[in-house]
């Protein structure tokens, strides 16, 4: 922890006298209204300052004696230890050495217990130097050398708190656990582990945050994904062209299209009216029977680009307002009772009012308020918006590229939506992208089966139908009569 490393010995042993003598929560309120820091502290502080200091004292209290614990099998040395105090660790006398390195000629090794030996032999070697051992952890994309002393997990885990910060302690509150992983992302628990990546010319970690599942989860295989684009305005002195709309449905097409293999819809202009938008969807109702569900959808997901304003209206070609209420509504349980339990999911990527947000230095593109507002709240429904109530958006495509980045690197490995939305907003210093309402559970995406996909390919395209079932019907039929002549064949 940063604000711990950068306290010097004194204040260290005048927090660590406190720490043991009171209990925890006498401890955090000392450090929060007697202590010399308590006006740079608050509540979020305590754990994290909490598990530093008992870190610092589990570890120091072995630093004062080096020790290597050579054991192999109890053939090696029996089970000899060797302790080196710091101060001396180079002093490493005779007797000692004839110890490790010559006692053992006599015995018979095996395969493995050579290999095991060779390593003890090495960490003998290199404590009795002085040495260290140098390895890299990535730690939010950023790549650190450590220094450890011993093969070993909890000197590994030792070395790498000292380079974490609060805000990585702060990821409990959204529902993460911190895994430590190797570069083939297997997660690393165990010493044996931990040697094993050594054996690399280039021993490194990384650190991940999975999410602990608290709420009901739902996976979704078999979504139907509609798409209303308008990018094209009549009056463009009211309401300016959208050049960049192209670029978004090609993003959130190649994700749920190419990447989840999902049934894909979306209007084929980008100039519509009111009663366009209207007719779209009401023909995607009856083209893919919705009103029954007879596919079997377990999700339904609607992605609306284009101009907005902060009635949460979709701004139509010809300047008219259509609700993004109204298009909720169709959806809804009172309307389509064959959709209950299935989520809705909303991607809105448009304006919600008339003022542009302040940005940070990094990031030039969409603005994200840091209150939520206007988010539907219905059963079933999840809202993802590029920006909230009041605010309009610039002509940029980050946020949906942001919103396809961010699924495809970690659904597959059973990432929640919202978690993994609501991690990925905690990353951005400026807070201004988007924002995320949902209720009642998660949601997994999983991807589409292949072999759902061709049989929805070639029996539910509203093209294909009604030949494919005549075909299939031919085909039936085809072969009863090859099976009749066989059998009077056979009779004959």
């Amino acid at each position: 922890m940063k604000w711990w490393k950068e306290k010097n010995e004194k204040d260290k042993e005048e927090m660590i006298t406190k720490f043991e003598q009171l209990s925890s929560d006498d401890f955090g309120e000392w450090l929060l209204n007697q202590s010399k820091w308590k006006n740079d502290l608050n509540n979020e502080n305590i754990f994290a300052i909490d598990f530093a200091i008992q870190t610092y004292i589990d570890y120091h209290s072995i630093d004062d004696v080096l020790f290597v614990f050579f054991i192999v099998k109890r053939k090696l040395f029996k089970s000899h230890s060797f302790f080196f105090k710091k101060k001396n660790r180079k002093k490493i006398n005779s007797k000692n050495k004839e110890i490790g390195m010559t006692k053992n000629k006599d015995i018979n090794w095996n395969e493995t217990e050579q290999k095991e030996k060779a390593e003890i032999i090495e960490n003998f070697r290199i404590v009795s130097k002085g040495g260290e051992l140098t390895a890299y952890v990535i730690v939010n994309e950023r790549k650190i050398s450590i220094k450890m002393k011993e093969l070993t997990f909890e000197e590994l885990l030792h070395q790498i708190h000292t380079y974490l910060k609060l805000e990585h302690f702060q990821m409990d509150n959204n529902f993460l656990k911190i895994q430590l992983i190797d570069m083939k992302n297997n997660i690393v628990k165990s010493d044996e582990a931990v040697r094993k990546e050594f054996e690399r010319a280039e021993p490194s970690f990384g650190l991940r945050w999975n999410p602990i599942l608290i709420e009901k989860i739902k996976p979704i295989k078999n979504a139907l994904v509609v798409m209303i684009t308008i990018s094209e305005y009549c009056d463009n002195e009211i309401w300016c062209n959208l050049p960049n709309v192209q670029k978004d449905a090609d993003n959130l097409r190649q994700l749920f299209e190419q990447e989840l293999k999902y049934e894909f819809v979306h209007n084929k202009e980008f100039k519509m009216n009111k009663e366009d938008v209207a007719e779209f969807l009401e023909d995607v109702t009856i083209k893919h029977e919705l009103a029954k569900n007879k596919r079997k959808y377990d999700a339904l997901t609607i992605i609306i680009l284009g101009h907005g304003d902060k009635r949460d209206a979709l701004i139509t070609s010809e300047g008219a307002y259509f609700p993004i209420d109204c298009i909720r509504s169709l959806f809804n349980c009172s309307k389509m009772e064959s959709l209950r339990n299935c989520p809705k999911i909303f991607i809105i990527n448009t304006c919600h009012g008339n003022t542009v947000p302040q940005f940070s230095d990094l990031i030039q593109a969409k603005g994200y308020a840091t209150k939520q507002s206007n988010v539907h709240c219905g059963y079933d429904f999840l809202t993802i918006q590029s920006i909230t109530k009041g605010y309009q958006t610039i002509n940029l495509s980050l946020f949906n590229e942001d919103i396809e980045h961010t699924i495809i690197s970690k659904y597959k490995i059973c990432y929640p939506l919202t978690q993994m939305l609501n991690q990925n907003i905690m990353k951005r210093s400026d807070n201004e992208w988007y924002c995320v309402q949902s209720k009642h559970y998660d949601i997994v995406f999983q991807q589409r089966n292949t072999s759902l996909e061709l049989i929805d390919y070639f029996l539910c395209s509203s093209v294909r139908v009604s030949n494919k079932k005549n075909k299939i019907k031919q085909t039936i039929s085809s072969e009863l009569q090859k099976k009749k002549r066989r059998d009077n064949h056979k009779t004959t």
